[in-house]
């Protein structure tokens, strides 16, 4: 009686561990997988980045900002004539 106890608690046993290894390894692989999206994320969104921080430089460049104001909003350079200087008021 306790051989048959002592056997069915031994193959009990390693049933468990058996069955606990193979969950380990699929919780690995999900856990693997998202760790490889994650990564694919991030690398798309870093590359993102970089592209919206050349747009910015570009954006903020001098010649851009000249070119634009003069192309798309049609102002021209002030001529010294145009200027009119104000007479200053005393305090």
């Amino acid at each position: 009686m306790k051989k048959a106890y002592f056997i069915t608690l031994f193959l009990g046993t390693n049933l468990f561990f058996i069955f606990f290894l193979v969950y380990k390894n699929s919780v690995m692989i999900q856990l693997s997988f998202q760790k490889q999206t994650y990564e694919k994320q991030k690398i798309a969104l870093m590359k993102n980045k970089e592209h919206l921080r050349a747009q910015l430089c570009y954006m903020q460049n001098r010649a851009h900002i000249q070119e634009y104001a003069q192309g798309e909003l049609h102002m021209q350079k002030m001529n010294r004539n145009q200027i009119k200087i104000l007479p200053s008021q005393s305090l």
